[in-house]
This record gives C-alpha cells, structure tokens and sequence, in this order.
C-alpha cells in the first residue's frame, strides 16, 4: 500500500512540475546538449537506417526529438509515468507523431 501511494505521490510532483522541468532542465543539468550528443555517438546505425528506440523515462521529450530529427527513419516507444510529461512531450514532436509512440507507465 507504501508503495502504491508512494508512486502516485511521485506522479503529482512529476505532474505539477512538468512545465518547469521542460523549461529549466538545460539550465539545471550543465552541459546538457553535450551529454545527448555524447549519446547519440553510441547509435550504432547510420542516418538513414531504420531502427526502433526505446526512451525509459522520457521526460518531456528532448531526447526523443533529437533522436527523430537525426534518423529521419527511426522510430521510438517512449515511455514516462507522468502524463503530463507525455503530453509536453507529445507536442515537442508533433512533427514525427507518425514515428512516436509513447506509453504511460512506471519503470519501477
């Protein structure tokens, strides 16, 4: 029951915080856009294959939408437990909506 009430705690923080997370976390993580590209070095496919990604936790998108905008023919689950998270996200990659699917679940 701990649990259970624990997780939906975590959700609302999440949810009353998604706009602020979008907004400041390239503020608040130094060298933010390094550690993407410095991820995206270990794609192990080239610009124009098709492959399928998973983002775990995908917050509000970012990744994602770097992913999509690199390899014009990857496509991607992504996952969060926040559907605010999932909904600024969604919106941040309106333009691959046909390549993005994206799952509200917990990881945990």
């Amino acid at each position: 029951m701990d649990h259970q009430r624990n997780r939906k705690s975590r959700s609302v923080q999440f949810a009353s915080r998604a706009v602020d997370y979008h907004r400041l976390q390239p503020v608040r993580i130094e060298m933010y856009e390094f550690y993407h590209d410095l991820a995206l070095e270990f794609v192990p496919f080239g610009t124009w294959e098709e492959f399928r990604m998973l983002d775990l936790g995908c917050g509000t998108g970012t990744f994602v939408k770097r992913i999509l905008d690199r390899y014009p023919k990857a496509t991607c689950v992504a996952v969060d437990f926040s559907d605010e998270m999932i909904e600024i996200a969604s919106r941040k990659v309106s333009g691959h909506s046909d390549r993005v699917e994206f799952l509200k679940r917990g990881i945990g």
